[in-house]
């Protein structure tokens, strides 16, 4: 009697233990992915922050009017806070719906 406890109670542990590595090892891959993913948009933003800076700054010099398309300075901020042009951000609802 004592061997068939001792068995089931090892093997009860030993399920346990499985259950709770999958568990924890789960929670640590999903914060992985979630920010290589906030960084992957940082890094689109911080590209297109250079691009619109070196726009304005040739613009200056060159004391000419420069045309910078703020749509897409827009989009990228919006992948910041959730919403990536591309779909690789969590998407959030938009809080203010146009309706037609």
């Amino acid at each position: 009697m004592p061997l068939i406890v001792t068995t089931v109670g090892g093997a009860l542990s030993a399920t346990l233990g499985v259950l709770v590595g999958g568990v924890v090892t789960r929670r640590v891959q999903e914060r992985h992915w979630l920010r290589d993913k906030q960084l992957h948009a940082y890094e689109e933003l911080f590209a297109q922050y250079s691009r619109f800076m070196m726009a304005l700054r040739q613009a200056h010099l060159a004391r000419t009017p420069v045309q910078v398309d703020w749509g897409a300075w827009s989009v990228y901020l919006g992948g910041t806070l959730g919403r990536h042009p591309e779909g690789t951000g969590s998407p959030r609802p938009d809080p203010s719906p146009l309706s037609s």
